[in-house]
């Protein structure tokens, strides 16, 4: 049922028909509220689990909450040009080829560029499934159980596809990686030392790391770990600073982005905040 609304809503996406006719068409289909519901429910309901127990045996949470306190945007904005900087020097050799190269080093990161590329045409032909590709692997092609799909850098690519070509879009989603996590990782690091030169210092350490220059340079979708240390930023606001639905609705919104962008770091942040948050503490519930 749910691959057959999908099929529909696809359909009426590829057809001819005004924007806002196709949002109105999509609207009237059959089971589409009812699914969306479902996963917005589904989605708020784990996020809702993990902070309730967050909020009643973490040693960030507290009885008397403490005045929030807010942000400096300056600083904020000067570290984040910094990493701009930092990633714009570590790709300079190659950066001028930005709209003719794909930034990688072979093997696997020429199947996520096909697959990026293929993706606009499995969204628009109602006929075909993003939880399947028929392009690599003849006869059977590939499932979604061997390669999870990415739907953020689908969307992505289909709409910036109007403005830009598939190359550009690719490293723009590789190399935006880097500032992003550098300055969500800042957020967090600061939260908890408070002491900006280590905050800066564990921000380059992460978003500069090996294993995302590798990452960034083989496979697409593992690149993605910008929103993991902001996730775990709202975890901490939303109980050291009482739980504000502003918090907990961001951290529901990037949870499930992280999922769109790569299954693998949406469960493993999953477990990281149990691990974190919960297991600590576990002997407040027993």
């Amino acid at each position: 049922m749910l691959y057959q609304l999908l099929k529909e809503i696809k359909a009426i996406t590829a057809s001819n028909q005004t924007l806002k006719t196709k949002i109105l068409s999509i609207l009237e289909l059959e089971n589409i509220i009812t699914y969306s519901l479902i996963g917005l429910v589904g989605t708020f309901a784990v996020n809702f689990v993990l902070l309730y127990f967050c909020k009643n045996i973490s040693k960030y949470s507290s009885d008397n909450k403490l005045k929030s306190e807010s942000l400096n945007i300056r600083d904020l904005i000067t570290i984040f040009c910094s990493h701009v900087l930092l990633t714009i020097f570590s790709y300079g050799h190659i950066i001028k080829k930005f709209t003719t190269h794909i930034f990688a080093i072979g093997g696997d990161s020429y199947n996520h560029y096909a697959r990026l590329v293929e993706s606009k045409y499995i969204l628009e032909d109602p006929n075909k499934s993003i939880f399947h590709w028929p392009g690599i692997f003849y006869p059977d092609g590939l499932t979604a159980f061997d390669g999870a799909p990415t739907i953020y850098n689908d969307l992505i690519h289909y709409f910036f596809s109007k403005f830009a070509g598939s190359v550009a879009i690719y490293n723009l989603l590789h190399l935006s990686t880097f500032p992003l996590a550098g300055i969500f990782c800042y957020l967090l690091a600061h939260e908890i030392t408070k002491d900006k030169f280590v905050s800066y210092f564990t921000s380059f350490i992460f978003a500069f790391s090996h294993q995302h220059y590798l990452s960034a340079s083989l496979w697409l979708n593992i690149t993605h770990i910008e929103f993991i240390p902001l996730i775990f930023w709202l975890y901490i606001r939303t109980l050291k600073y009482g739980h504000k639905i502003k918090y907990y609705l961001l951290s529901t919104t990037f949870l499930t982005i992280l999922g769109y962008q790569s299954l693998y770091f949406f469960f493993m942040t999953l477990l990281l905040i149990v691990l974190f948050f919960i297991i600590p503490n576990i002997n407040k519930i027993i």
